[in-house]
């Protein structure tokens, strides 16, 4: 009986991926005050005593439908503070917990959360830092307006 081999020339991978669906995938990141989906961009805004550095955002949508979305901020913190930090086009499900972390200071306190009521992430840092990160993977209601 002859062997069936099958023909490597044949079988195709992708190349590229729509924006669309590297977003549904959590391939695509979003970065603060860059501009997608139609001139909107993801912006971060927050109280005084806290200065943007750099901010991404990775949103993905998981299989039952929901949305979710990874984020890395780094940011300076001027002063003991207790801030809000919102970013545009985003709705939080409920109260997650995120990472922080301040990358200087051994001796701080400091918490991170996400807060549906506001919309924001909250950051309460008992010491000012120049080099102060916050992570998470938060579940949304829906899909960023900014993103694909």
């Amino acid at each position: 009986m002859p062997t069936l081999t099958p023909r490597i020339d044949s079988i195709e991978s992708p190349t590229s991926q729509t924006d669309i669906i590297a977003t549904k995938m959590g391939l695509k990141v979003y970065s603060h005050g860059t501009t997608y989906n139609g001139g909107i961009s993801p912006t971060v805004t927050a109280g005084a005593g806290f200065a943007n550095v750099s901010c991404v955002f990775i949103p993905y949508q998981m299989q039952d439908s929901s949305w979710r979305m990874r984020f890395n901020l780094q940011f300076t913190i001027t002063s003991t503070t207790v801030a809000d930090v919102l970013v545009n086009g985003i709705l939080f499900s409920n109260i997650s917990p995120a990472i922080a972390s301040a990358n200087n200071q051994n001796t701080i306190s400091y918490v991170c959360r996400t807060q549906a009521a506001t919309n924001s992430l909250v950051i309460r840092s008992s010491i000012a830092d120049t080099n102060f990160s916050a992570s998470g993977d938060v579940p949304l209601s829906s899909k960023p307006t900014w993103a694909y």
